[in-house]
């Protein structure tokens, strides 16, 4: 789907002509798939930046022009020189007042759900509005008034810079109930991220930053891979060690973790819930979790103060292919933790498991989420 918008504008010249213009902005739409949606994002805001300089086009035409001044005397005469000052002198005094509003807008909403069906739903629209409306009003009075007939108002999108253009986190973005795909800017000046935000309500926004429930996507992979993230925040994905240590310092560090959990072959659920939760920084990424650690040694607890390990990093042999085959806060003796592993595998050593829940290796996990929020 396609368009053209028309930006508009006018002004007063140095010589005291009126001096239009417009400008073309031709925009095109179309369901991008979801490795193209951040990159329709970024061309979106190109077109913003193009509207923009239309609005400081015209608001250079507009400071040239001299102030207008009406006057009422007692004769019918009107002088207009060279230097755009305009006097009408006349019994009946004529107020003519010109108010010009623009009012320009982008707004990109990107939506998904993903099932296990593994279908996908992105919904993108965009809106643009142009509009000018000038306005004139006459009256005849006895009384003398002196005004700018150029007044000017201008409302325009706030997506001005890209400092300003994406919101920080998931909890500062205004988002609906549900699980929402978006871009946020942390303030470290590093960059963009594409999150996926969970709100259950208004008061409790997660970002989630490990996602599994097919098997779609590969967990076993190497160092870079998870410290840059992999997979797609529409279905399965890890987030990056980087790009979460990020999210958490902004933060302060001062975030909680949940980690929710389905077995593979059965609906039972489980949540764990850690009140405090952060990463060291690379390249070790060394876990930090207090409380919700009463699991007896059978859960996260054997994990905490353990770098991050991959089949090329850290305790690599405890992450080979031949092992727990996963990336993970893994200790040496391996641990009783290992969602990253193979999904649908019901091996012991690399199939995805808590073994705190059932105290039994017979019961991994089908689906697993693991996400944070700041606490309040």
């Amino acid at each position: 789907m396609a368009a053209e918008y028309i930006c508009e504008g006018s002004g007063v010249g140095i010589s005291g002509d009126p001096v239009f213009f417009s400008k073309h902005v031709n925009v095109s739409l179309e369901v991008p798939d979801s490795d193209e949606l951040i990159q329709r994002l970024f061309e979106m805001y190109d077109v913003q930046k193009e509207l923009n300089r239309c609005q400081e086009d015209r608001d250079r035409l507009s400071n040239t022009s001299s102030a207008t001044t009406a006057q009422a005397t007692t004769t019918a005469q009107t002088t207009t020189t060279a230097q755009t000052t305009t006097t009408a002198q006349a019994t009946t005094t004529a107020q003519t007042t010109t108010t010009a509003q623009t009012t320009t807008s982008l707004q990109t909403i990107p939506t998904a759900q993903t099932t296990k069906s593994r279908e996908t739903t992105k919904t993108a629209q965009t809106i643009t509005t142009a509009q000018t409306t000038p306005k004139a009003q006459t009256n005849s009075t006895a009384q003398t008034t002196t005004l700018d007939p150029t007044t000017s108002q201008t409302t325009t999108n706030p997506l001005t810079t890209p400092k300003s253009m994406f919101p920080r986190s998931c909890e500062e973005a205004s988002l609906p109930v549900g699980q929402n795909v978006i871009i946020v800017q942390p303030d470290d000046g590093l960059g963009t991220v594409a999150v996926l935000c969970e709100v259950i309500s208004s008061q409790e926004v997660w970002t989630v930053f490990q996602k599994r429930f097919d098997g779609s996507i590969s967990f076993y992979r190497g160092f870079t891979e998870y410290r840059n993230g992999f997979g797609n925040a529409y279905g399965e994905f890890w987030l990056g060690l980087e790009n979460l240590r990020r999210l958490l310092l902004q933060n302060n560090d001062d975030n909680q973790l949940q980690v929710n959990l389905q077995e593979y072959s059965t609906p039972t659920t489980y949540t764990k819930t850690y009140p405090l939760f952060s990463i060291g920084p690379g390249d070790s990424y060394i876990l930090n979790i207090s409380g919700g650690a009463d699991d007896g040694g059978l859960g996260l607890s054997p994990c905490v103060g353990q770098g991050f390990s991959t089949y090329d990093h850290g305790y690599s042999s405890v992450a080979d292919i031949n092992n727990k085959a996963a990336g993970w806060w893994f200790p040496l003796t391996g641990g009783f933790v290992n969602i990253n592993g193979i999904w649908g595998s019901s091996d012991r050593s690399h199939a995805m498991n808590w073994y705190e829940f059932r105290h039994s290796w017979a019961y991994p996990m089908g689906k697993t989420k693991m996400k944070f929020r700041r606490n309040h």
